[in-house]
């Protein structure tokens, strides 16, 4: 049970690294590039989309085929649908350059939802870094509104200046953030494994886990 855990939590915190590594990414790019980041932005989701639907045709008209399935057209309907959007975001990213903002304001707000769930894990274990992460949601609040309202104006150079900042102070707070609960989890595994208590059966060698006075279990490390 300890190792399924630890592998799981091994691949989340690999999951919320590159995730985070991304954010950062994203922040330092608006910063260097403001002028320019939304048309860029905007034309690699259209490209990211039409490899969609261009995926969706190719797995409808080769690999359907090919496997003998009954044909359903919805597939070939949401691959057109797809492509049709990609190119024509690809053409006119203007299409997109109104959601934009609102996205990157989404993306701040969730950083805030994830600092609350490190609070509630810090508050969990005890530790006294609760109220820093809590804080830090707060802020992340404040910022995704402020970057939803624009309150920058016409000067549309500033608020993705100011989003890009925001981005990479969420990033690396999470990035610290995390550091600090794999080791508050690192430490809890240790002592669970220091306490657990073992009974070994003398006719098969087998190694059984204590649960408790009466009862034990089979051992599944």
């Amino acid at each position: 049970m300890l190792n399924q855990l630890k592998n799981k939590a091994k691949k989340i915190s690999k999951d919320i690294i590159l995730i985070n590594i991304c954010i950062v990414a994203l922040g330092l790019f608006l910063v260097i590039r403001p002028g320019d980041a939304r048309e860029i932005l905007c034309r690699i989701i259209g490209g990211i989309i039409a490899l969609w639907g261009g995926f969706k045709l190719f797995q409808y008209f080769i690999v359907k085929r090919k496997t003998a399935e009954n044909i359903n057209i919805l597939p070939l309907i949401g691959g057109c649908v797809l492509l049709a959007i990609g190119v024509s975001v690809l053409i006119a990213p203007h299409f997109l350059e109104g959601l934009f903002t609102a996205a990157l304001a989404l993306i701040l707000f969730l950083g805030a939802v994830f600092k609350l769930q490190y609070a509630v894990a810090f508050v969990q274990n005890n530790s006294k870094m609760w109220w820093i992460q809590t804080i830090g949601a707060i802020l992340m609040v404040i910022t995704s509104v402020l970057a939803f309202i624009n309150p920058f104006g016409q000067s549309g150079n500033l608020i993705f200046v100011f989003i890009g900042i925001s981005l990479i102070a969420d990033g690396t707070w999470d990035l610290i953030s995390l550091f600090f609960i794999s080791k508050i989890f690192k430490n809890a595994v240790s002592q669970a494994e220091s306490t657990r208590e073992y009974y070994s059966d003398p006719s098969t060698g087998k190694k059984y886990l204590v649960i408790n006075d009466e009862d034990i279990k089979e051992d599944d490390n």
